[in-house]
C-alpha cells in the first residue's frame, strides 16, 4: 500500500502531501522533512529507491522518488508494492499533471492545489493504485473543467 505521497521543491517546501495512513500532523512534518533530507543528499546518479529504516512509523518502508525539474515526486510505500511499478505510477502521475497544465511546474501546483489533488485522486484511491491508463486520467480531468466553465 502507499502510505504517502509527497512532492517537495529544491528547497524543502512541500507542494503536495497525502497521507493514507494515520499520521499527527507532527509525525507528517517529520516524514516530510526526513524525505527532503534523504532525497537532497543522494546524487543524482543514485538509485531511486530507498530500502530500511528512513524514520517512519514502518521500519519496512520504502521511498521511491523521481526529481523533476525543482520537483521531487516521492511515494513512501510498504513491502507490498513493486518499486518499478511506483516508479511508473510517480511518472503517469507527472505526466498527467503535465498534460492538465500544458507543461506543468511548481506555480501549478502552489496555484491549483485543487487541481493537482483531483488528478492524483483520479491515480490513487485510499493508498492503492486506481486508474494508470493516462488517457482515461486526462479525459476525467478535462470533464471536470468543461463543467467548471459551463459547458458540460
Amino acid at each position: 500500500m502507499i502510505e504517502a505521497v509527497i512532492v517537495v521543491n529544491n528547497h524543502g517546501l512541500p507542494r503536495l502531501l497525502r497521507f493514507y495512513e494515520d499520521y499527527t500532523t507532527a509525525e507528517q512534518q517529520k516524514v516530510m522533512g526526513r524525505v527532503y533530507e534523504i532525497l537532497t543528499k543522494r546524487k543524482d546518479t543514485s538509485c531511486n529507491f530507498l530500502s530500511g529504516d528512513v524514520g517512519l512509523k514502518n521500519p519496512n518502508t520504502r521511498v521511491i522518488f523521481r526529481h523533476y525539474a525543482t520537483l521531487y515526486f516521492a511515494f513512501v510505500i510498504d513491502e507490498s508494492e513493486s518499486p518499478l511499478a511506483i516508479m511508473d505510477l510517480i511518472h503517469i502521475y507527472v505526466e498527467a499533471l503535465d498534460l492538465a497544465f500544458q507543461s506543468v511546474c511548481e506555480l501549478d501546483l502552489i496555484f491549483n492545489a485543487d487541481k493537482a489533488n483531483f488528478i492524483l485522486d483520479e491515480v490513487l484511491c485510499g493508498g492503492l493504485e486506481a486508474e494508470t491508463d493516462i488517457k482515461q486520467v486526462t479525459s476525467v480531468y478535462e470533464a471536470m473543467n468543461l463543467h467548471e466553465k459551463g459547458k458540460g
